[in-house]
This record gives structure tokens, C-alpha cells and sequence, in this order.
């Protein structure tokens, strides 16, 4: 288990039908479990009123078995919550290294006063959740609105995907967009979904992003992109509840 004595990320995503025994959960880990262990919520979304993501830090994987897997009080609150969920997936991840990351995505964020004009009162920021997995050979045929020549096509999904990060970086950075966390997937804890990477992102306008989604950079990068994973994937859009950048430091 190579999480055993080090840091990780558990990612979570859920579908609910009663919120309410997810709320009694929760609260135990916050208010009891995590402050004995260390752990943090650092990012919650809401995805639509019944679907929420968490990403939680752990300090080690043996610090997880303890204080949730052999916790007889967890364990008992984890089942009540169950009864009230209809799907549940979740992933146990690291953190992607900054330096392995496009610089622009990990630069400080913008001010939203300075660069695209006074926050709208209560307005939320918008996080961009993206679970993949790579295809082991891109599928450029499937790619439904622009043609990439032969000679321009990778060879592998994660090549693909890399090529998508190198086109639209700028793009993305151009409009704000910033890397929260970008996980990479060390085993799938619940569900059947497997995914390599699940990224999140801070989206400050999404009128700017879609205008970047317009040029021509961006259709050429998605191009990659589309053709680098497979149709598991899961891409949404959540208001924010919880946002700490795990790049920031």
C-alpha cells in the first residue's frame, strides 16, 4: 500500500436521495475524527441539489484505517449514510506535483476586481470537476468538430491529453482559470468507475471560459482531449463550499 505512511487524497462522489444521514456523517468526521488525525476537507462542491463531490487530505493511509475503516462509530454512521445515497464512488489519490502541471494553471489567482470587473453580491465560485481515464490509443475519429491531421496525432491517451494541457494552458490561464488539485489516482475505494487522474479547477467566469472554448487553440486542444479518454469519464460543473488550493503554498 504505498498511501500507508503517506499523505493522500480521498475523492468522493455522491448521488444522493436523503441528504440528511450524509449530514450526521459528515458532521462526526469534521467536528471529532478529523481534528484527532489531521485530516482536512479541503474541497466541496455541489454539483445539483443531489449531487455533492468531497476531496478529503489525510496524513496517511494507515491514519485512515484507524480513525474511519476501525472505528466501530464511523463505520455505523457510514452505513446509515449509505441507505441514502443511490450512487457512491470513491477514489483514493495523491497530489500531482506542481512542477508536473502547466505553470500558468499554478500561478497566483486572479482578482476578480482587478481583471474582470466587481464580484457580483454572493456570488459563488464555479469549480470544474474532470475524472479521466486515458485511452491506451486516442480515437481521433471519434472527435466530432475539428479534423487533427495524421501526422499530429499521439500516440497514447495520456500523450493526448498531455497535448491538451499544453494547447489550452494558456488559454484556460488568459480567463483565470487555476488548478485547485490535480490528483492522480492510486485505487478505486467504492464503485466500479476506474479513473487516472481527477482534476479540479477554479472557474472565475464562466462567460470568459466560454469564450476561450470558442478560439481556435481551444477547439484544436479538446480535439486531444476527446480523442485521449475514454467515455467513463465524468466532467461537472459545482458551486463551491469548500475551496482551499493545495497549490497555493
Amino acid at each position: 500500500d504505498e498511501t500507508a505512511d503517506e499523505e493522500f487524497y480521498m475523492v468522493e462522489l455522491l448521488h444522493f436521495n436523503d441528504r440528511k444521514a450524509d449530514a450526521i456523517y459528515t458532521d462526526l468526521l469534521v467536528s471529532e475524527v478529523f481534528p484527532s488525525i489531521g485530516a482536512e476537507v479541503v474541497i466541496n462542491g455541489t454539483i445539483l441539489s443531489y449531487k455533492d463531490f468531497y476531496v478529503v487530505k489525510y496524513p496517511s493511509g494507515n491514519a485512515y484505517r484507524e480513525a474511519i475503516l476501525e472505528n466501530n462509530k464511523v463505520q455505523e454512521a457510514l452505513a446509515n449514510r449509505q441507505m441514502g445515497l443511490e450512487k457512491y464512488y470513491s477514489w483514493a489519490t495523491k497530489l500531482i506535483p506542481k512542477p508536473f502541471l502547466p505553470a500558468n494553471l499554478t500561478a497566483p489567482p486572479f482578482e476578480w476586481e482587478n481583471d474582470l470587473g466587481p464580484t457580483p453580491e454572493g456570488y459563488p465560485t464555479t469549480l470544474f470537476f474532470h475524472a479521466v481515464e486515458f485511452a491506451e490509443i486516442p480515437d481521433y475519429d471519434k472527435v466530432p468538430f475539428t479534423r487533427i491531421p495524421e501526422s499530429e496525432q499521439m500516440t497514447t491517451g495520456r500523450e493526448a491529453v498531455a497535448k491538451f494541457d499544453e494547447l489550452a494552458g494558456p488559454v484556460k490561464a488568459e480567463f483565470g482559470i487555476r488548478a485547485v488539485a490535480w490528483l492522480d489516482v492510486q485505487a478505486t475505494v467504492a464503485g466500479s468507475v476506474v479513473m487516472d487522474e481527477i482534476r479540479i479547477e477554479d472557474i472565475p467566469s464562466l462567460q470568459g471560459l466560454g469564450e476561450g472554448m470558442q478560439t481556435d487553440t481551444w477547439l484544436e486542444a479538446a480535439a486531444h482531449r476527446w480523442a485521449g479518454v475514454t467515455y467513463d469519464a465524468i466532467t461537472a460543473f459545482a458551486r463551491s463550499n469548500v475551496d482551499i488550493n493545495q497549490y497555493s503554498n
